[in-house]
């Protein structure tokens, strides 16, 4: 269930550092009816930025990126909800990832297109809370020496995501970017996660 969080007390609990929370005038009130449909409104995706395809590489992580991959896992049997990428040493465990796609030029200008161009159509006053968390899918970034140096973490499902650091550039997860990524997923030929939704499969 989706619940309204006050600002106030949201300014140290900020879950996307891209995300458009604007302060409301004043000292910390209720929001109105009015308010909160526009904040609504405002979360929505449009065409926010028109960056060449030259400039959204120079965004990091694709900035050092020789090769981006989509991939998918499953939650490891020894836990009930959760997950994450899987790690070994702090490393990506290849050994454990389920699918794996690597993606050419003209799919990367998609990606970015996706990430860096849509954004929120305007500014918003309160955040959704995410009450579940089950991670399937992933984006890493391989650097020229073959390291996965970073990765983006998505859960459909719930419509959330860990980055792997705070350097890591996102762009804005407005209300229908999860969607756009998954059939992104799907078109690229990623099935769990996006398709088969079952951790049991």
């Amino acid at each position: 269930m989706i619940r309204f969080i006050f600002l106030a007390l949201l300014l140290n609990l900020s879950k996307t550092s891209n995300a458009q929370l604007t302060p409301l005038p004043g000292p910390p009130r209720l929001t109105t009816k009015r308010e909160r449909e526009e904040s609504l409104r405002n979360r929505n995706c449009s065409i926010r930025h028109k960056y060449s395809a030259a400039k959204r590489l120079t965004i990091y992580p694709f900035s050092k990126a020789s090769k981006v991959l989509l991939v998918s896992f499953k939650k490891p049997t020894s836990i009930v909800m959760g997950g994450q990428v899987p790690l070994k040493n702090g490393k990506v465990d290849y050994a454990k990832l389920y699918e794996i796609k690597t993606l050419n030029n003209i799919q990367i200008d998609s990606l970015t297109q996706i990430l860096y161009n849509i954004g929120y159509r305007g500014p918003f006053f309160t955040e959704i809370d995410i009450k579940c968390y089950n991670p399937r899918n992933a984006k890493l970034f391989v650097d020229v020496s073959g390291k996965t140096f970073a990765y983006i973490e998505l859960c459909f499902e719930c419509m959330g995501h860990r980055v792997s650091s705070t350097r890591v550039n996102t762009g804005d997860f407005c209300e229908q970017k999860y969607e756009l990524l998954e059939n992104f997923f799907k078109d690229s030929g990623i099935r769990f996660g996006t398709i088969e939704k079952e951790f049991d499969n």
